[in-house]
């Protein structure tokens, strides 16, 4: 797949784990429930999913293929560290920052979710792990080519 339909359809990804979560972990006895899940599903995560998915994720994108770096694990550290920022802006903008030192498992979920999308964006987009020559080591004797005439 390409990275541009990847880049579609992985931010995707965090809303449906979103509302997955709510309705499997959470208590759900209020009729309404289910409403508000989907309302804060649409409104909220699925518009923020992409809002940094593109803010955060086009440009790193093209940062690490400019530097001939594009690999899986650069991608998800750096979508980890995307969630880490979205959470630091979004406390920034409420103007909460107090709360930001206390909230070390919003922090954590946030990292873990930029990391799920960025995983979903590589698995989609077929990116290696690492980018570059592979090592060749000395003792695998299919890659070493003899010299000495045997």
């Amino acid at each position: 797949m390409k990275k541009s339909y990847a880049a579609l359809i992985s931010p995707i990804i965090l809303p449906v784990l979103f509302f997955a979560g709510k309705m499997i972990f959470f208590d759900h006895d209020d009729a309404s429930y289910f409403r508000k899940t989907v309302f804060e599903t649409l409104a909220g995560i699925l518009p923020f999913s992409y809002l940094f998915s593109f803010i955060y994720g086009a440009p790193i994108l093209f940062i690490l293929s400019k530097l001939n770096k594009l690999n899986s694990v650069a991608i998800i550290l750096s979508g980890a560290l995307g969630g880490l920022i979205t959470v630091f802006i979004i406390f920034l903008y409420t103007s909460n920052l107090g709360a930001l030192k206390e909230s070390g498992f919003l922090m954590a979920i946030s990292a873990i979710a930029g990391a799920i999308v960025s995983l979903s964006f590589c698995l989609l987009a077929k990116i290696p792990k690492h980018s570059g020559p592979r090592l060749v080591l000395p003792h695998d004797s299919r890659k070493v080519r003899r010299t000495d005439g045997r």
